[in-house]
């Protein structure tokens, strides 16, 4: 006789609870912080896509994210337990994902460097491809040679709609500091775009502003 068939055991997979994912984000922060699984869920499915956003703004459409945003979420959730009970998640995530962005960008430093040409490149990336597909690598030609902090206030600035007071909390910056470290991106990006007319003219058409 053969024996009865044992039902089988699926594997339970823990969901974000419906109370979690409707929690303020003071609430998620405390759960995340006690480890709670459901609670680090959460947290990425409400922040995943900004740092997304901005990782991929800052380095360029074609870059490789993934990894920087495993890390930004890996800091986070290790750095929770010493967030204060009155700060706020969003900033908090916000400025870990620029301190990565910081250390990448510094990181290729070298790289950069040897593409000193950008500036000139961009003209000729725009003449070659056109439209905003040429636009936006020749942009991102001229912020390579950007350094990190300079670039970043950029896209913060100007990819991002940051106010002057949060671009430089994120940086951890004085607003003063902040507000050179984006007049100094935006005169070098000004200067780059307006040396080619055609690229010049598309860039403000496209609301590529570079005024502080």
């Amino acid at each position: 006789m053969l024996p009865s068939p044992q039902p089988s055991r699926a594997r339970l997979v823990a969901l974000p609870s419906p109370t979690l994912a409707q929690a303020d984000d003071a609430t998620l922060a405390r759960a995340a912080a006690a480890g709670d699984p459901r609670a680090t869920s959460v947290l990425w499915d409400r922040f995943s896509p900004l740092v997304r956003r901005m990782l991929r703004r800052t380095l360029g459409p074609n870059a490789e994210v993934d990894g920087l945003l495993q890390n930004v979420f890996l800091r986070v959730v290790r750095q929770l337990s010493g967030l204060p009970e009155a700060a706020q998640l969003k900033p908090f995530v916000v400025s870990v994902t620029v301190r990565v962005l910081s250390a990448e960008l510094r990181r290729h430093r070298v790289r950069r460097l040897l593409r000193r040409r950008g500036a000139r490149l961009a003209s000729a990336a725009y003449a070659t491809n056109g439209g905003p597909e040429g636009a936006l690598a020749a942009l991102y030609l001229i912020l390579d040679e950007l350094d990190a902090d300079a670039r970043l206030a950029f896209t913060l600035r100007h990819f991002e709609g940051f106010p002057i007071a949060e671009l430089a909390s994120a940086m951890d910056a004085s607003v003063a500091s902040a507000k050179r470290r984006l007049a100094r991106a935006s005169a070098h990006v000004q200067a780059a775009v307006s040396r080619d007319a055609a690229f010049s003219a598309y860039a403000a058409a496209a609301g590529l502003g570079v005024a502080p």
